[in-house]
């Protein structure tokens, strides 16, 4: 059965039958069939999913990626589908910092500045309303040597609070070097963000005074840039990924960054850590790893879109 469904299937993808319309392009149907076959008996669709020696379509996910392609010059097809039960994992030459006070603020803003390089962001939350949990910056121009920082604003929101709007609003001025601010499906990150400005993030809301310390720098941008102040982070300039990676797949509908990651560096992220509870204190080993990388990997895809020129 299983050499029967590889081959047809196979036949059926690359003959452009409507059968891949239905079949998941994000790699569980693999893994899914290799649990459940053996790796073995499902080795055929392994290769399958690659370039072989003689084809000029590589099937991988549903999708045809013809020889050439701007997707196949992203990414060698020798790892096209060769690596896809595996995850993306972050390099172990990564710095990951922890980042709960002025002190390691301020390292982190001089390294950012040390560095001029893009800045990847990234939220993860625990309670709906109340702020993100962590926020993930990575600064570099690849993973591999991206350095990474998890903000922690539930322990410490005044403190994330008053760092990333000095840093995220004021980009430019003599306090802080300009630099290009990345994100991935953004507008979530931005409404937490908001919630975490306005003195409702963290364990618990920000009282008055925390409030007004955070509203000065609030005015100073908004009254500078012609603004109200609720429109401070929707001011904050953000190129947005997903619309990127969107539009070199060909993909109409929003893909997610583990997909995306499985399409155009070859392997996908393990999501298992996404709904871990981002409130325990101390954050695992995996946690922080997933944290990090979920912001690094950004700076991957922007090297491989820039050279694609999109």
């Amino acid at each position: 059965l299983a050499a029967v469904f590889v081959e047809l299937s196979t036949v059926a993808c690359r003959a452009g039958h409507e059968l891949k319309k239905h079949m998941r392009d994000n790699g569980s149907l693999l893994r899914e069939a290799q649990a459940l076959l053996g790796e073995e008996a499902l080795l055929p669709l392994t290769k399958a999913c690659s370039m072989d020696s003689v084809g000029r379509v590589v099937a991988h996910g549903g999708l045809k990626i013809a020889q050439g392609s701007a997707i196949s010059r992203f990414m060698p097809l020798s790892r096209v589908g060769a690596d896809a039960s595996c995850y993306l994992e972050l390099p172990g030459s990564v710095p990951v910092h922890w980042v709960d006070d002025d002190t390691s603020f301020s390292e982190m803003e001089a390294a950012i500045s040390r560095k001029a390089c893009p800045l990847a962001i990234d939220t993860e939350w625990c309670q709906a309303g109340r702020g993100p949990a962590i926020v993930q910056l990575a600064v570099g121009t690849r993973l591999e040597d991206a350095t990474c920082f998890l903000l922690d604003s539930f322990t410490a929101p005044q403190m994330c609070a008053r760092g990333l709007e000095r840093i995220l609003c004021c980009r430019g001025n003599v306090a802080f070097m300009e630099f290009e601010l990345i994100g991935w499906s953004f507008s979530e990150d931005r409404r937490r963000l908001q919630e975490l400005f306005e003195g409702q993030g963290g364990a618990s809301a920000a009282g008055s005074q925390a409030r007004d310390s955070l509203c000065s720098v609030r005015k100073s941008f908004s009254s500078h840039h012609g603004l109200n102040e609720r429109e401070v982070v929707r001011h904050i300039e953000v190129v947005d990924l997903q619309p990127q990676c969107c539009q070199l797949l060909g993909v109409s509908s929003p893909v997610s960054l583990s997909e995306a990651c499985l399409r155009l560096l070859g392997q996908p992220l393990d999501k298992k850590e996404q709904r871990s509870d981002w409130g325990c204190r101390p954050l695992t080993h995996e946690q922080r790893q997933y944290a990090a990388l979920d912001a690094a990997v950004l700076l991957e895809l922007r090297s491989g879109l820039l050279q694609q020129q999109l």
